[in-house]
């Protein structure tokens, strides 16, 4: 049905006519106004997403000010840790001169071949040598006390110095000129009443065709009543090349260096020795501890109470002994080698000898690096040996058990005898053997391997 003219023109048409119009005007500016709504939402959110961009650049700005400064502040703190250090270093440079000056004067003698941690006789085994003969002396010049006397004197290399000074502490160091110089120290309560005392001593010091003799009578005791107590200090300061015989009867010894004959006694006091190279050695106390770095030549040293601890000991004849104490021995090299303690442990890193005797009454034994003859026996502790090859060894303890190790294709006779008894299956062995007895050959046999544990157990296993 199509409207006619007439009611297209009537009012009530027309009235119809402008609501439609509005109605769809009304529509189309709505979604105009719905698109710009939505157009407007992104603008806004990339606003603000700027907003935050530009947070975080500030700050990611503030923590590199942040990192900047405690890279300075590191960096300053660096700067001087290496002041230090190289402070430090400065300060260690004499000592080290001092270590180095102890090898060189040892590797100057042909005949010396001792090195803990070199080819001549230690093998690479696991073994931690502690022994570089890096020892630090414990004398101190500036701290011995004051200096009340000092005297130098023309000498000749070769000659001898004689100290026997009753009580007092000894120090002999090596100088670089042929002169050699006696200084006394005191440190006491009162210096004054400690020089009248030191009158009163009679010290004697002389000298007679390069030799050197200082001497002492004393009536009494170092102390004296009602005036404290006296600690005196002779150090002697001598050419490389001379002989020393020292005699303390309760004070401590220290020999920094020597080439030639030394014999020491203290009754009570400790003794420590750096690098004596080339004469007879013979040091004993009654009580003390003895320490060394390096000992070249026939060598004797005796304790009746404490420890002996030495890095490398070199000669036809070592001998190191104590009544009640530990031994410690780095390096041993020499023809007839005998370490006893009566009562200590014993441990011995490199041995290189003809024959050795390694005995205590009641402590361990243990010798990482065999090249030795060796009989070695305790009462009451447990050995442990390392071969690196076959040697005549005998081993023997009433009441701990014995290890030895030895190269797979070791070629020994062996005789054990022991509580129980455990061998490498792994290593070639004909013979008899059960659980308390071994007898028969390794590798078609050689030199004798015999071990005794009469109330312990026996292990053989290869290394």
């Amino acid at each position: 049905h199509v409207p006619n003219d007439r009611a297209m023109n009537s009012p009530k048409m027309r009235m119809t006519l402008l609501l439609a119009f509005l109605f769809v005007t009304s529509l189309v500016i709505a979604k105009a106004g719905l698109n710009w709504t939505k157009d407007d939402g992104p603008a806004e959110e990339t606003f603000e997403a700027e907003e935050v961009v530009h947070e975080e650049h500030v700050k990611h700005l503030e923590r590199l000010k942040e990192n900047e400064a405690k890279l300075r502040e590191h960096a300053e703190a660096l700067a001087e840790k290496i002041a230090r250090d190289a402070e430090r270093a400065a300060a260690q440079a004499e000592e080290i001169a001092r270590e180095i000056d102890v090898r060189v004067t040892v590797d100057a003698n042909p005949e010396v071949e001792v090195e803990v941690d070199g080819e001549s006789y230690s093998y690479s085994y696991d073994y931690n040598y502690d022994y570089d003969y890096d020892y630090d002396y414990d004398y101190d010049h500036d701290h011995a006390g004051e200096l009340v006397r000092r005297e130098t004197f023309a000498t000749t290399p070769g000659s001898n110095l004689f100290v026997k000074v009753p009580g007092a502490d000894l120090q002999v160091v090596s100088g670089k000129s042929d002169e050699l110089e006696i200084s006394i120290f005191v440190d006491a309560d009162d210096l004054d009443e400690a020089r009248a005392f030191l009158d009163k001593l009679n010290l004697e010091i002389e000298s007679d065709n390069g030799d050197v003799r200082v001497s002492a009578r004393s009536s009494g005791d170092w102390g004296w009543s009602g005036h404290g107590h006296v600690d005196m200090t002779v150090r002697a300061q001598i050419p490389q090349r001379f002989n020393a015989n020292l005699s303390t009867s309760g004070g401590d010894v220290l020999v920094e260096q020597l080439q030639g004959d030394l014999k020491l006694a203290t009754s009570g006091g400790d003794i420590e020795l750096g690098a004596i190279n080339g004469g007879d050695i013979k040091v004993a106390t009654s009580g003390g501890d003895i320490e060394a770095a390096v000992l070249n030549g026939p060598i004797k040293l005796t304790t009746s109470g404490g420890d002996i601890e030495v890095g490398a000991l070199n000669g036809p004849v070592v001998m190191v002994t104590t009544s009640g104490g530990d031994i410690e021995v780095g390096a041993v090299r020499g023809d007839e080698v005998t370490v006893k303690t009566s009562g200590g442990d014993i441990e011995m890193g490199a041995l290189q000898a003809k024959a050795t005797t390694v005995k205590t009454s009641g402590g361990d034994i243990s010798v990482a690096v065999v090249n030795s003859d060796l009989d070695a026996s305790t009462t009451g502790g447990d050995i442990e040996v390392r071969l690196s090859k076959a040697w005549n060894v005998s081993l023997s303890t009433v009441g701990g058990s014995i290890d030895i190790s030895a190269p797979r294709s070791i070629s020994a006779d062996l005789r054990f005898n022991a509580g129980e008894i455990y061998m490498d299956g792994s290593m070639e062995f004909r013979g008899t053997q059960d659980e308390e007895r071994v007898d028969g050959s390794m590798n078609g046999g050689g030199p004798s391997i015999s071990a005794t544990a009469h109330h312990g157990e026996i292990n053989f296993q290869a290394h």
